[in-house]
Parts: C-alpha cells; sequence; structure tokens
C-alpha cells in the first residue's frame, strides 16, 4: 500500500491554536490611541420619505465628535453591480434599517445617547414586500430610473425553447420561490477606520475579499485604490454573507474622515438582521421562461 505525507493525513488548520487558545485578533480586538465609537441611527420603515432631519440636540452632547447624515454625504454610492445605494439615506429610505444618520463619540454610551436625540420624521409610502409585488405593472418604483424595479437584466438563451417544448413529453408550468436566508455568523461585520497624515485611509474589517472592499471603497470614496488599505483580522465565520460590506466599511471611513480620528462602527446582532445583505429571495416562473415575460429568475 502506497503511503501518503498528505492525501489521508490528518492535517491540523494553520489557526487552531489561535482561535482555540484565543489569542486571535478579531477586528474588534484592534486597538488604536484615541479611537471613537461609531453609531447609526436606522429606519423604522419599509419605504419612506424623510421629510425632517434634526440633529442638533445629538450634536451638543458631551463626548459627540460628529453627526453625519445623508445631505453631508450626497453623491457617496455603494453597490456591487450598480452603485445606487446611498451610504446614509438621502431623502428617502428604501428599507427597514437603512442608516439614516451616523455619529461618533468618546464612548457607545454617548453615542447611543446622540441617536436617541435626532429627530427624523417620515412621510410612509407604499412598500414592497415580494418578488411579485415589485415587478407588478404599475408598481411604485424603488429607484425612478428602474422601470418595473428590474435593476440589471442577464439573458442567456441556448437552443430552442420553443422546439424543446413541442418536442417534451410533459411540459410543467410552475412558480418556485425561495425566502431570505441570514448566514447567521458569530462574529457580526465590524470596520475600524482611521487616516494618516498624508490622507491614506487604512480600514481592518472582517471582509472575505480584501481587493472587492478596495475596489469597492475605492469608487464610492472617490479616491484611488493606492489611497486605501483594507487589512483583513481573524474572521468569525462569514459564508458568504461577508463577501463586501461597503456600507458598514464606508460609514466608519466617513466618520473618521470627519473627526480626523479613528472610528471603531461594529454591528449588533439586531444591526445584522435589519440591514445587512443576506442571500435574497428567488422567483422561478416557469411559464414565464416559456412566453418571455419577465425575468426568469431573480436573485
Amino acid at each position: 500500500m502506497v503511503s501518503y505525507k498528505v492525501v489521508g493525513q490528518s492535517i491540523p488548520r494553520a489557526d487552531g491554536p489561535e482561535k482555540v487558545t484565543g489569542t486571535a485578533r478579531f477586528t474588534a480586538d484592534v486597538q488604536l490611541p484615541g479611537t471613537l465609537w461609531g453609531k447609526t441611527l436606522r429606519s423604522p420603515y419599509p419605504h419612506a420619505l424623510i421629510t425632517r432631519i434634526d440633529t442638533s440636540r445629538a450634536e451638543k452632547v458631551v463626548g459627540v465628535h460628529a453627526v453625519l447624515t445623508g445631505a453631508d454625504v450626497r453623491g457617496v454610492l455603494y453597490g456591487r453591480l450598480l452603485r445606487d445605494i446611498p451610504v446614509l439615506a438621502q431623502d428617502r429610505v428604501r428599507f427597514i434599517g437603512e442608516r439614516v444618520a451616523a455619529v461618533a463619540a468618546e464612548d457607545p454610551d454617548i453615542a447611543e445617547r446622540a441617536l436617541d436625540l435626532i429627530d427624523v420624521e417620515y412621510e410612509e409610502l407604499p412598500a414592497l414586500l415580494n418578488l411579485e409585488e415589485a415587478y407588478a405593472e404599475g408598481a411604485p418604483l424603488i429607484h425612478s430610473d428602474k422601470p418595473r424595479n428590474v435593476a440589471i437584466s442577464i439573458n442567456v438563451e441556448r437552443g430552442s425553447v420553443e422546439a424543446g417544448f413541442d418536442e417534451a413529453d410533459l411540459v410543467l408550468e410552475e412558480t418556485f420561490t425561495t425566502g431570505y436566508q441570514f448566514h447567521a455568523y458569530i462574529e457580526p461585520i465590524g470596520t475600524m477606520a482611521s487616516y494618516d497624515q498624508s490622507g491614506r485611509l487604512t480600514v481592518w474589517c472582517n471582509t472575505q475579499s480584501v481587493w472587492d472592499t478596495r475596489h469597492h471603497l475605492s469608487a464610492a470614496l472617490d479616491k484611488s485604490e493606492a489611497e486605501i488599505r483594507v487589512i483583513q483580522p481573524y474572521v468569525g465565520g462569514a459564508f458568504g454573507g461577508k463577501v463586501t460590506d461597503e456600507n458598514n466599511a464606508l460609514v466608519a471611513a466617513l466618520l473618521a474622515e470627519k473627526v480626523r480620528r479613528p472610528v471603531r462602527l461594529l454591528n449588533s446582532r439586531e444591526d445584522e438582521l435589519a440591514q445587512v445583505r443576506r442571500r435574497l429571495p428567488l422567483l422561478l416562473a416557469t411559464e414565464n421562461m416559456a412566453a418571455g415575460q419577465g425575468p426568469a429568475g431573480v436573485r
């Protein structure tokens, strides 16, 4: 019998000792002198106009160094295929949990106190709660330049659908759907952001993709990639849910730029459930595929 050194052998994890002994440093463990705590205020509505936002009381809280709203960061947009998501909601909110304001303060309790003092008035708009409603003719548009709420279409055609149906022994017409899925990693998404004296931004975050994160930060902040450094500490689980999280890193970076001090922004579990990208619902309608009506699949 052939004996192998690697195949069929038990190989210890390279990061095993650090994780089981507690010496591994995660994003929340990064310490920098003068670090401030970031916190964000989130929308309680799935779709609404922001008719008024007043941060004056929050700005007067002792220990608060900065308060940002969408008006302060207009034009800062992010997104994977399309950059159309405001880093802080501007004029309207489009989902429950969307960030509408951000605070940097000496400690998390002060930051939370400041958030409680931010006054936001909303005018509720019709909400779209499933894919069928969103794609229906005449549905309210989430973005005015996206007819029938289709952000992007990818059409793939191979062979002849009509001929395949004609030759088939059985034609099944049905609609299949899946719901949201949360990745349920143990470590919530977090960021430490800091600018050096030359204006270079360094971000420590638990991303799965350092280069993607740097690329998206560069596009949103209108900086060259050479001006941004992304450091990946140990990651406490991800399962695809931390490929990028531009929003958390962007808010931390914008606060750090405002105060010229390091800013730590760590999601709570409530934040994760409310705002973080999930595996999105899927709609596969075979009758629509056959007739060429609408999307064959939406993910």
